[in-house]
């Protein structure tokens, strides 16, 4: 299995964002930056909770 990688606050943020501004699908959006739909698909969920903070990590589930 490979290496788990790190992400952002900010990068997170943004990626959700290129989902929920462009109307685009999660699986387009998620090849074109290169991670995963269903990392991409946690962060777009996370975000529109408002629990996406741009600042910090994102408060535990």
């Amino acid at each position: 299995m490979g290496k788990a990688r790190k992400y952002t606050p900010e990068f997170r943020r943004e990626a959700a964002r290129l989902v929920i501004e462009s109307d685009r699908p999660i699986a387009q959006v998620a090849r074109e930056i290169g991670v995963g739909p269903q990392l991409l698909s946690r962060w777009v969920l996370l975000d529109k909770a408002g629990q996406l903070e741009p600042g910090g990590a994102s408060p535990p589930t």
